[in-house]
């Protein structure tokens, strides 16, 4: 067997075919370009060496010498989910913006938002203390919070809110409750006060409340001599705070949101309860507004406000109405007490024939 496939010079034959090349490739054959040229060959200028790269990192750009700009992969657009377009359309739009790299935050910035976490910190520490039915140390969180300068947002006015709701609904005495909504509109109208739509929005309508809570409570107190003017000075503090917020919304909101005209509604409603003190002049001013809104309201009101809008307008023009007939009503609930308050004492030292004629035509 081993003479059969060894030569005489112990070299394996060499297997000659009828056609094609022989197995082993030489540096002669056309197959170059597989083994590299060959050195008993001149080099055409095409096939001189280049840098030598990596695999995985060869690209044009690369052997040109131009850097190559590596921007991230979008994620495959799904044609038949619009939301799935619009999110890669957001993607693609934002990677054509340029790079803006963030200012440096300097120390005021620092301070502010430090002032604000504090802030913040110190008013959640008060609802906490509501929860635990420590409602004074709530409110001396919050007063502490207060003779700052910072101008509170909607969150943190919720947070006021709160705290005074529960030490008003813990008040046993009218007096004292009357002092609690005094502090809480003059926590919610301390200056800086910030000017935007959900502070707007929440603010009114707690001042509304503590108004109305003082209206009721001062209307079922015993008449004192001063009845009269303290209800005056209760309404004109109540008429400018509701002149303020008007003049807000009507900066911020367009005519035909609801909660521009939840201003005028709550300001209506204060109207008709201090009408035994509201004059025909502030009574004439709200109605100026109210039809001034009414009519752009006529052409720029949006359909799906429809309802609402008339619901809310029907209850400020009922509420316009309604305010001379209560006037008349609570002038006559008031006059006789009032009157009756001042003469007792002197009735009682002396009793003469003119007072007790006075008292029996008031009776």
């Amino acid at each position: 067997a081993s003479a059969i496939n060894a030569t005489p010079n112990g070299q394996p034959p060499v297997v000659k075919r009828k056609r094609g090349r022989p197995k082993t490739i030489s540096n002669d054959s056309d197959d170059e370009w597989f083994s590299g040229p060959s050195s008993s060959k001149s080099t055409p200028p095409s096939s001189l060496p280049l840098p030598q790269h990596q695999s995985g990192d060869v690209t044009l750009a690369s052997l040109l010498g131009i850097p190559s700009v590596v921007s991230p992969l979008l994620p495959p657009m799904d044609l038949s989910n619009p939301s799935a377009i619009a999110a890669a359309l957001s993607a693609i739009n934002h990677l054509a913006e340029p790079q803006v790299e963030p200012p440096t935050p300097t120390n005021n910035n620092n301070n502010n938002s430090n002032r604000l976490q504090t802030v913040f910190g110190d008013l959640s520490t008060a609802f906490t203390a509501t929860v635990a039915r420590d409602y004074e140390k709530a409110a001396k969180i919050v007063r502490d919070v207060v003779r700052g300068d910072h101008a509170f947002g909607a969150d943190e006015l919720e947070l006021i809110d709160h705290v005074f709701a529960c030490v008003l609904n813990t008040a046993h005495y009218d007096e004292t409750m009357i002092e609690v909504c005094w502090e809480w509109i003059h926590c919610l109208e301390r200056e800086p006060r910030c000017v935007e739509a959900r502070v707007i929005a929440s603010s009114q309508l707690s001042v509304y409340y503590a108004y109305h809570t003082i209206s009721r409570v001062q209307e079922r107190m015993p008449r004192k001599g001063d009845y009269a003017e303290t209800r005056m000075n209760t309404w004109q503090k109540a008429n400018e705070s509701f002149r303020y917020f008007w003049r807000v919304a009507s900066a911020i909101w367009r005519p035909f949101e609801l909660d521009r005209i939840d201003v005028l509604v709550n300001w209506t409603y204060l109207a008709l309860q201090f009408a035994d003190v509201i004059s025909e002049e502030e009574t004439k001013i709200i109605e100026i507004q109210a039809t001034s809104t009414r009519g752009i309201l006529g052409k720029s009101i949006v359909v799906e406000h429809a309802h609402q809008t008339n619901e809310r307008f029907a209850t400020v023009e009922r509420n316009l109405k309604e305010i001379s007939t209560a006037r008349v009503e609570k002038q006559r609930r008031r006059g006789p007490i009032v009157t009756q308050h001042k003469i007792m004492p002197s009735a009682a030292a002396a009793a003469t024939p003119s007072l007790a004629a006075a008292s029996a035509a008031l009776a």
